[in-house]
């Protein structure tokens, strides 16, 4: 239940963080009103401000970011839910009495 509070509880914290940053964005953006036209090699975008550019440009970096890691993510809750039910097992089977240990002398 409390892992349940802590998890809803982070997700509330990471929302209203979300929210903060786009307002900060916004407000950035706003402050910055100078035209730029970027020049892609493929295609030119229309004048946008800088700040909306540079706000526009630290979203799509962080998005980047996420998507990189997402597969290291993925293979380590792998690798511990395989750990977790090995250590299950382990738990659960039978454990031999000292004495019948080998030991070398």
């Amino acid at each position: 239940m409390i892992k349940q509070l802590w998890r809803k509880f982070t997700l509330v914290i990471l929302f209203v963080w979300c929210v903060v940053l786009i307002l900060i964005g916004a407000r950035f953006a706003q402050n910055n009103p100078d035209l730029i036209s970027l020049d892609l090699i493929l295609w030119q975008l229309p004048p946008l401000s800088s700040g909306l550019l540079l706000t526009i440009s630290l979203l799509f970096g962080v998005l980047l970011g996420a998507v990189m890691f997402l597969p290291v993510l993925l293979v380590m809750r792998a690798r511990v839910r395989r750990l977790r039910t090995e250590l299950l097992k382990l738990q659960q089977s039978p454990r031999a009495p000292v004495g019948h240990l080998a030991v070398n002398q």
